[in-house]
């Protein structure tokens, strides 16, 4: 019985120091790859030193993209007063306007802050009848 607790003594020894070995080796190579990382951390943009972030040029585009987009999306005050004179009027040319909304993808809800007006209300209304009932 002695001499299976020794053989299972040196066993076990020698299996941490193997292990330990190889932990040492490999927290050794995780450190110089972690430190390599480490070198572009620090750039110098404009002067003033960024250690977590580096913001190109790249952003500056598309902050002026979606500035186009809300400028492509917008609708003519005059445009409305139309729409709503011609409701009013039970134009059949009103549903070619609708078209046109439609084609912009305005839903009665994402309207302009333009037609939020009260007076354009029959307008929104009639609007969300037609996108939901007679549009295909």
């Amino acid at each position: 019985m002695r001499l299976s607790c020794v053989v299972l003594i040196a066993v076990t020894t020698l299996f941490t120091t193997g292990s330990a070995v190889t932990a040492i080796d490999r927290s050794a190579v995780l450190s110089t790859m972690a430190s390599a990382n480490l070198a572009g951390m620090n750039r110098v943009s404009g002067g003033e030193k960024r250690s977590l972030r580096y913001h190109g040029k790249e952003n500056d585009v598309d902050k002026e993209d979606e500035d186009e987009d809300d400028e492509e999306r917008t609708i003519n005050v005059a445009l409305l007063d139309d729409m709503l004179a011609k409701l009013n009027k039970s134009d059949p040319t009103l549903i070619n306007m609708f078209e046109q909304l439609k084609t912009g993808k305005f839903t009665s809800y994402n309207l302009p802050k333009i037609a939020d007006h009260s007076k354009y209300d029959d307008l929104r209304k009639a609007y969300r009848t037609w996108l939901y009932h007679h549009s295909g």
